[in-house]
């Protein structure tokens, strides 16, 4: 993959540009891709058996081998940003922000070739044990190895500090990340909550359904008021307040609430 070749100081700047251009995969994205991979892992199984196949079927397994090749191109690469989001928080370590960045990628791409989206679990999620293990474990490795300065051209590191502009300094790193952009790890967790929160929500009853959602605000925007609620839905403030209790009882429920409840932990670091 292109995007695992070494990062130099003056490209980094236009390797974060560039990851713009890929978007964000939803959930039913995630598992036609895993399916495309999968499927092509098993073709080149088949083609590797040497079992003696007609031309017309070795071309076809080859043609199904491309397309899981292009798909794992394409869940790597809408993952990238997922990758500088975690090693942000690795700067200041020891290592380099683009050695981070290149271990990172390199979980990443393990990430790639284990993903099982059978057992229902977002890729984020997934990518971000390999991404962390990769991370952690260089900067456990390397951060104490003596770095000795290139013969024909001087380094500079991104953690070096430099002029900020306002009379004091910061790291070059700072300088060159887009601090307006919106972090990457977190758009990918609130997705993948908000998905999870939709399908808890889809166990419940249509009415209550809707009233939970108003109540605290969980299709946007700022929960309302129990008369808010009622006035929509055409009854009493104090009939809407039974539904809400019931409904919030039934959420109590381990089989429901044990689907979210590791999100309390999960929570990205801000």
């Amino acid at each position: 993959m292109a995007e695992l070749t070494h990062l130099n100081t003056d490209a980094v700047g236009d390797y974060l540009r560039r990851l713009n251009r890929y978007a964000l995969l939803t959930a039913e994205q995630e598992v036609e891709l895993a399916q495309e991979i999968e499927a092509g892992l098993f073709a080149e199984q088949l083609l590797a058996d040497g079992t003696p196949r007609p031309g017309q079927h070795a071309r076809e397994l080859r043609t199904i081998i491309l397309l899981g090749r292009q798909a794992s191109d394409a869940l790597f690469q809408a993952n990238l940003r997922l990758v500088v989001s975690i090693a942000r928080r690795y700067t200041r370590r020891g290592l380099d922000f683009e050695d981070l960045l290149q271990e990172g990628n390199l979980g990443l791409h393990r990430a790639v070739r284990t993903f099982d989206f059978a057992r229902g679990v977002r890729f984020a999620t997934h990518a971000t044990w390999h991404i962390r293990s990769a991370i952690s474990g260089a900067v456990a490795n390397q951060s104490r190895r003596i770095r000795l300065p290139a013969v024909d051209q001087p380094v500079s590191s991104l953690d070096a500090e430099v002029p900020d502009g306002r009379g004091g300094t910061e790291a070059l790193a700072e300088q060159l990340w887009d601090s307006s952009a919106p972090d990457a790890g977190d758009a990918l967790f609130h997705q993948q909550l908000k998905a999870k929160v939709q399908s808890v929500l889809g166990t419940l009853e249509g009415r209550e359904a809707r009233i939970i959602a108003m109540r605290f605000g969980l299709t946007g925007g700022a929960g309302q008021t129990l008369d808010a609620v009622a006035k929509v839905h055409g009854t009493t403030r104090d009939h809407i307040r039974r539904i809400e209790a019931a409904a919030m009882e039934k959420l109590r429920d381990p089989a429901r609430s044990d689907v979210l409840r590791h999100y309390l932990y999960d929570a990205p670091i801000q």
